[in-house]
């Protein structure tokens, strides 16, 4: 399985930009109208699991800007409170009004599933860089 390993700052502009495609070609997903970003702390099994989702963080996800060429943008940086630095298996799951469940876009968080597992690493603003 392949990996993407995305990179996310606390309380930073960086965002992460996917493009959604189907059979090789980029969709215009400026019809969305959701979506979850789940993230599971890999270095610690017991930590629970992380929903970001736009309904409750309607700042984080841009489907909008970049939508008509297929490119969701994701800004971390954007939440009140983000999670805590770490590497996150990250599970993103899009909707629209035809897919009112969603429908899971990377195969990352199951082992043995074919695709590309996200790989989100959030981390804190180095030392001695100013807010």
């Amino acid at each position: 399985m392949n990996e993407l390993v995305e990179f996310a700052y606390k309380g930073r502009d960086n965002s992460i930009d996917i493009e959604l495609r189907e059979d090789d070609v980029a969709l215009d997903i400026t019809g969305l109208t959701r979506a979850t970003l789940e993230l599971e702390d890999q270095g610690d099994a017991a930590a629970a699991l992380v929903l970001v989702d736009s309904s409750l963080h309607a700042n984080v996800f841009d489907w909008t800007t970049l939508g008509a060429s297929g490119v969701l943008v994701i800004t971390l940086g954007n939440m009140a409170t983000p999670p805590p630095p770490a590497d996150y298996n990250a599970r993103l799951t899009v909707y629209d009004a035809v897919n009112v469940k969603g429908l899971v876009w990377t195969h990352e968080r199951t082992t043995g599933c074919e695709g590309t597992r996200l790989v989100v690493r959030i981390l804190d603003v180095p030392a001695g860089v100013a807010a």
